[in-house]
């Protein structure tokens, strides 16, 4: 992966800028499907939402439009409305 957009962008997380955060696919584009290994540096801003996503690793086997999350808890958001979901622009 080299650049991501946020797709959606949570409610209810709590604000900070959280290192490495692992990523999960959930919905991978053309049924690929085997994508792993990347993380993000994710910043949440002052109204709970995810402001920016910006890769530290990229992993391996991911497709441009794979859908991809974050596990529970990892971006402040124990107790929030929606987790952010992430599509990847890009693949290097």
């Amino acid at each position: 992966i080299a650049t991501l957009t946020v797709t959606t962008a949570g409610s209810g997380l709590t604000t900070a800028t959280y290192t490495a955060v692992a990523l999960i696919s959930t919905t991978p584009a053309a049924g690929i499907g085997s994508g792993k290994g990347a993380t993000a540096d994710i910043e949440v801003g002052g109204g709970g939402t995810v402001t920016s996503a910006t890769i530290v690793t990229a992993g391996t086997n991911y497709r441009v439009g794979d859908i991809l999350t974050v596990a529970a808890g990892t971006v402040g958001d124990a107790g929030a409305d929606v987790r952010p979901t992430f599509t990847i622009a890009t693949v290097s």
